[in-house]
């Protein structure tokens, strides 16, 4: 009953879901590893970039 209430809050699917378009990973470890490192990635302070890159 709680699970049908919260299905019809949520938005429509975009359409790649709705299509079944394939993920670009082929697991979902791969998934979760590209996840992870674009959340750490975008983390890093302007300090941490390598020597040259400032302002790239």
């Amino acid at each position: 009953m709680a699970i049908g209430g919260l299905a019809r809050t949520l938005p429509e699917p975009p359409a790649e879901v709705r299509e079944g378009t394939p993920s670009p990973h082929a697991t979902w470890d791969e998934a979760a590893t590209g996840l992870a490192g674009a959340i750490t990635g975008r983390g890093r302070p302007p300090s941490a970039r390598p020597a040259g890159t400032a302002g790239r």
